[in-house]
């Protein structure tokens, strides 16, 4: 499947924030604690004009289809690091998946961080997607810090 990366633009706004709606809607059915309601998991605009971020959007046939979202931050004082990458944000439109979208968008951001001298770079995911925990594990992300949460 032929597709092009490309910095996200305010122009795709509309489209990113449809995907933060769905991306928020695929993390409800892992975390039974979110809210119903429309909820602002990713504040798109502000990502969009951070510096020190890089939100990424993938086509295919011209069609954004898919997006992340890569920051370089000042790391905690304790880590011997003194900046850390992160990447949030992840998503691939559904009858997109099992195309690498995902794969090129990642590959994207850890070239940035390198580009950058980035050392240590972190991603999240929820313990029970098990998709993108085997994805991630592929670029040679592990498991470091662990959240437990009880539900009562």
């Amino acid at each position: 499947m032929e597709s092009i990366i490309k910095l996200a633009k305010m122009k795709n706004l509309e489209i990113i924030e449809e995907f933060n709606n769905q991306y928020v809607d695929f993390c409800r059915e892992l975390d039974p604690t979110i809210k119903k309601e429309k909820v602002e998991y990713h504040n798109i605009k502000k990502c969009l004009k951070q510096k020190g971020g890089q939100f990424l959007v993938i086509e295919v046939d011209k069609q954004i289809v898919g997006c992340c979202f890569a920051e370089i931050r000042k790391h905690y004082d304790w880590s011997i690091n003194e900046k850390v990458g992160e990447i949030h944000f992840m998503f691939v439109k559904k009858k997109f998946r099992g195309n690498q979208l995902a794969v090129k968008l990642i590959q994207s951001c850890m070239d940035w961080f390198d580009e950058n001298r980035i050392k240590e770079i972190r991603i999240g995911a929820y313990a029970n997607n098990k998709h993108a925990l085997d994805l991630y594990r592929k670029f040679g992300f592990k498991e470091y810090a662990i959240n437990l949460k009880i539900i009562k």
